[in-house]
């Protein structure tokens, strides 16, 4: 019995976890200093960042824009290219707004939402004007990107914005200093893609 008992106890010394993580094999050495952000940085980059004040104003005269686009007898010939766009490719961004009401959209013709068990006003607004059923199909696909922007949108803009803004400037929308972050700056692109094709 002590036989078996000093055995077991052997084995408990030989396989502990402390002699197993002895065991492992070490792999190669890694540095454990990381960069640290000095003030200047966050300063620099805080700086970089557009003022919200501006972005709100923006926001603002934007979405009257849009309201005053929509109450237009005709719209963009390309308006249908837009809603198809927006009900497929960014169905991820306008179906969001859409699960949630999409108040933008409603505001865009002066109604209120409905409550959530309420019938859905934009679709008696179809029923009593069938004929504004484009203008409220885009009101929907607007409201949706509309309501996905965010300070983010000026910070990093991706490609569904860059998208959705270009297509306002080509209707006739003036972008503002801010709003033409989301763009970029075309004279700055093209000396980077002239910069990269010399070291190419």
């Amino acid at each position: 019995m002590d036989t078996v008992l000093s055995e077991r106890t052997d084995l408990r010394r030989v396989w502990s976890p402390a002699k197993r993580m002895r065991l492992r094999p070490q792999g190669p050495a890694t540095s454990s200093k990381r960069s640290v952000r000095t003030e200047g940085d966050w300063v620099g980059r805080r700086a970089a960042w557009p003022d919200m004040d501006k972005c709100r104003e923006a926001e603002t005269v934007r979405r009257e824009w849009l309201a005053s686009l929509l109450s237009r007898k005709s719209l963009p010939k390309d308006a249908g290219v837009v809603i198809a766009t927006g009900l497929t490719a960014y169905r991820s961004i306008t179906g969001t707004a859409i699960d949630r009401g999409n108040l933008l959209a409603h505001q865009f013709f002066g109604i209120d939402r409905a409550d959530y068990w309420g019938p859905d006003k934009l679709a008696q607004l179809v029923a009593e004007s069938p004929m504004k059923a484009q203008h409220i199909m885009l009101a929907v696909v607007l409201g949706g990107m509309e309501s996905a922007t965010s300070k983010e949108t000026w910070r990093h803009p991706s490609a569904p914005m860059r998208d959705y803004f270009q297509h306002l400037v080509n209707w006739g929308y003036a972008l503002s200093d801010v709003e033409q972050l989301v763009l970029g700056d075309p004279v700055n692109d093209e000396t980077e893609v002239e910069s990269e094709a010399d070291e190419d």
